[in-house]
């Protein structure tokens, strides 16, 4: 869907249902580092999912950091061939239905800056 398109579905669905607003922007926002930045088979296994009607949850909001993602302390690291991660979220929309839920948080071995952010 183009970006005119999404924005124009942003509005007029919560005409109808506030509720159902929310729950479409959220996967809507949700996809979207998958589709920006995920590789191609990532997508392979992940998007099909959702154009066949599945939801996503955005996972970034922390007790401490709200949704300033600089701010986040979840971390990721490595090991063998297992992600570790550490650390909580709250309020995630769509997070009781949701089949995928795309989790934001920071390389542990990149520090605590900007640059350490990723989704996992």
């Amino acid at each position: 869907m183009s970006c005119p398109a999404c924005l124009a579905v942003c509005r007029e669905v919560p005409k109808a249902c506030a509720s159902t607003g929310i729950v479409w922007e959220t996967n809507v926002h949700a996809i979207s580092p998958l589709v920006d930045f995920a590789s191609h088979d990532q997508k392979n296994r992940w998007l099909p999912v959702i154009a066949n009607g599945g939801l996503a949850a955005l996972a970034l909001t922390e007790p401490s950091a709200v949704s300033d993602a600089t701010g986040m302390k979840t971390t990721f690291r490595e090991d063998e061939d297992e992600i570790v991660v550490n650390g909580s979220k709250i309020f995630i929309t769509n997070g009781d239905v949701a089949d995928i839920i795309v989790l934001f948080g920071k390389w542990a071995e990149l520090g605590d800056g900007r640059d350490a952010i990723s989704v996992a």
